[in-house]
């Protein structure tokens, strides 16, 4: 074999194991660019994908606290007309008991339990359709310093008794409202609360 040969024999195999480096020196560059691409992409995606999850989230949220806000509304709407007939039939109930006998008993009696010593020489205020009463109820309380009068106001039945210390009033308008003040407070909502949890 000539030098020529020979030569041309060292070149060949270097230039194979030259090219051999740079394609694996290659091949491991492009890999790790490849990786890091890879890496960059899935990272790219997953916070898309967490993105996408936090808004289908907030969205859900809020639809069903929408519908939850809708629903108590239209509840506490039902709820209220329904209480307003409850109110509306004992309003009529309370009104025909002032019809009967045994009211003129109840107002007396509940007059006498109500007197305090605080409240000798008040005014007894009634409603004027109770004014025929005026004289029995006066004679019940064993106080002569007391006088009954007539409220300006249509309270449905029942009284006041009026001092300058105190006033106790025992009225049905009152009471009824009183009663459905709390009654409501106790009940809005509660019982739809117990549906969301």
């Amino acid at each position: 074999m000539g030098k020529v040969a020979f030569f041309e024999e060292i070149i060949g195999r270097e230039v194979e194991r030259r090219t051999r480096l740079a394609r694996h020196k290659l091949a491991k560059e492009l890999s790790a660019a490849t990786a890091r691409e890879v890496d960059a992409v899935h990272k790219r995606v997953c916070a898309e994908v967490a993105e996408a999850k936090s808004a289908m989230e907030r969205s859900a949220n809020k639809a069903v606290a929408e519908a939850t806000q809708k629903a108590g509304a239209e509840y506490n709407a039902l709820y209220t007309a329904f209480f307003q007939e409850i109110k509306d039939e004992v309003k009529e109930k309370l009104i025909a008991f002032t019809q009967t006998d045994e009211y003129g008993e109840y107002l007396k009696e509940r007059i006498v339990k109500n007197m305090r010593v605080e409240l000798f020489g008040c005014k007894i205020l009634l409603r004027p359709q109770d004014m025929y009463l005026a004289e029995e109820i006066k004679k019940s309380t064993n106080d002569n310093t007391s006088s009954v009068d007539f409220g300006k106001e249509d309270f449905i039945g029942g009284f006041i008794l009026r001092s300058e210390k105190m006033q106790v009033d025992c009225t049905f308008k009152t009471r009824l409202e009183s009663f459905t003040s709390r009654f409501l407070q106790q009940h809005r909502h509660q019982p739809y609360g117990h549906l969301r949890g």
